[in-house]
């Protein structure tokens, strides 16, 4: 997990788990799946900032970035299409960019 530090917004959430995430992204702090989980379920709203995602064994090669944009909308930038088909099932506004 990152904040984009180019965005003019800073990392922004609301309730306990998004005090932690805002911490974590002021640190530009690396956490596995299971601590953002975690930290998701405690988490009331994200509003601004971004998640990036990478394996484990390649942590500079980044595979998916989920942006919060002014907690209306996530925009989700990957070319692995099991992480799109995902996002297709779970949510019910899915739209796909040019």
């Amino acid at each position: 997990m990152d904040s984009d530090k180019s965005c003019n917004e800073e990392f922004f959430a609301t309730a306990e788990g998004g005090a932690a995430l805002e911490k974590l992204a002021a640190e530009s702090a690396t956490v596995n799946g299971k601590e953002l989980l975690a930290l998701a379920n405690e988490t009331q709203q994200v509003i601004w900032g971004d998640f990036m995602g990478a394996f484990q064994n390649r942590p500079g090669q980044i595979w998916a970035i989920i942006r919060a944009v002014d907690s209306s909308f996530y925009e989700v930038t990957t070319s692995d299409s099991e992480v799109l088909e995902k996002v297709k099932r779970h949510f019910n506004d899915v739209r796909f960019a040019d």
